[in-house]
């Protein structure tokens, strides 16, 4: 019997997933369990960055994540809500919508007009404009957002209200309030972000945010921390998002077009340098025009999932590279259980603190400015080694914390 599965090196199969092996199914499923316990977390910490309710984030994934399969070039890398393109969806957004409108539309449209954009940019191929972007200037772009968002997270770790206005005034409002403090609120995100950078360092292919994310959620239920004056999050919709393009006017389509251009170009090259940077290890040849097109048809799914702006992710595409993705499988595996997520366990995450959202929300800003990515290349490639000497290890401890989430769930059910 042949090793490879059908189709061969048809154009018609996209090239994610192109001369796939039968071998590779079980490397890819593991890769997108290994995803899905870092996305989703993560994804309902980013909807927040963006302004929008935590389940934004969750409705963006899957349709993302299944149309950057069909259209983009890269094996490996990684689509969803990020939190540099999400700061930048809020400050799009709060322009247009004022004191007036539905941000959570707004921002929904606005991923489904940097969606068009992306889209016609890749059938025109003009991929080649990557090349115009210095990648110093991006990279102090990108630690100038980090910066931006880890004064915004900041809030959520103290229990305070924060500042107002930009970057300036929102550190002036935080550090002017010091005695405003909730010493619960303080005590647990610190917590948290401890635990998160310490699995990151010494463990990272444990998915730290899923663990931080269980764990805060099983102490609050047992010590009642809610009672106490803790935030949670509250009550998430369950279901699949409602589907359709928002109910805007065509100028409010038209007044999101200059933002979704600056989103859809910083998510681009983002995404482009996660994609070259991981296709190069393994030999594979990124097409920047389908990139494009990825990028594009990522965002206008999500848009039309009443989602928001996605691009591609360094981290979580270094995640699915060191649990030993070989292709798309992966993200579709990843988009699969998204879709169970919202289905069985959205209730899970209702007593998720604040101050845990928060911290997640500040650990890619806080590594974005500290770590070096020689460094992190580095860490990965060791956690690399480690998988492959410990796959039978591994593949048991994913499946049994995943079997462990859905009976968890199942027993709470019965016991409701």
């Amino acid at each position: 019997m042949s090793d490879t599965g059908t189709g061969g090196e048809s154009p018609w199969i996209p090239p994610g997933l192109r001369g796939y092996r039968r071998r590779w199914l079980r490397g890819d499923v593991i890769a997108g369990l290994t995803v899905w316990a870092v996305l989703v977390p993560e994804s309902i910490a980013y909807a927040t960055i963006a302004g929008v309710p935590p389940i934004i984030g969750l409705y963006a994934a899957p349709a993302a994540l299944i149309l950057y399969a069909l259209l983009g070039s890269s094996r490996q890398l990684v689509v969803g809500p990020m939190s540099s393109t999400a700061l930048l969806s809020a400050a799009v957004v709060a322009s247009v919508v004022g004191g007036g409108g539905d941000p959570v539309a707004t921002t929904a449209a606005l991923a489904l007009v940097a969606g068009v954009i992306a889209l016609v940019a890749g059938l025109l191929r003009l991929g080649f404009v990557a090349s115009f972007i210095s990648e110093p200037v991006l990279k102090g772009f990108v630690i100038g957002l980090a910066l931006t968002i880890i004064v915004g997270q900041l809030p959520k770790l103290t229990g305070t209200d924060g500042g107002e206005g930009e970057f300036l005034g929102r550190l002036w409002g935080f550090l002017s309030g010091p005695g405003e403090t909730d010493a619960l609120t303080l005590t647990v995100g610190l917590l948290a972000l401890a635990v998160l950078l310490l699995l990151k360092r010494f463990l990272p292919l444990v998915p730290a945010s899923l663990v931080v994310v269980v764990l805060a959620i099983a102490a609050t239920r047992i010590l009642g921390l809610e009672h106490h004056g803790l935030d949670i999050v509250g009550p998430l919709p369950g279901g699949l998002p409602p589907l359709g393009p928002p109910d805007l006017t065509l100028s409010q389509y038209g007044a999101l077009v200059a933002g979704a251009a600056g989103v859809a170009l910083v998510g681009f090259a983002e995404g482009l340098g996660a994609a070259r940077t991981y296709a190069a290890k393994a030999g594979d040849h990124i097409d920047p025009d389908r990139e494009l097109l990825g990028l594009g048809g990522a965002n206008l799914a999500s848009g039309l999932c009443s989602g928001m702006v996605v691009n591609g992710s360094l981290s979580k595409t270094a995640v699915n590279g060191a649990a030993g993705a070989r292709s798309q499988v992966s993200g579709l595996t990843a988009a699969l259980f998204t879709v169970l997520t919202l289905l069985f366990l959205t209730g899970l995450f209702e007593e998720l603190p604040e101050a845990v959202l928060g911290s997640l929300g500040l650990l890619v800003p806080l590594l974005a400015v500290t770590v070096s990515g020689e460094r992190g290349t580095r860490t990965l490639e060791k956690a690399h080694t480690w998988l492959i000497a410990n796959n039978d290890t591994v593949t048991m401890t994913v499946l049994f914390v995943f079997g462990g989430v859905f009976a968890a769930k199942g027993l709470g059910t019965l016991l409701g």
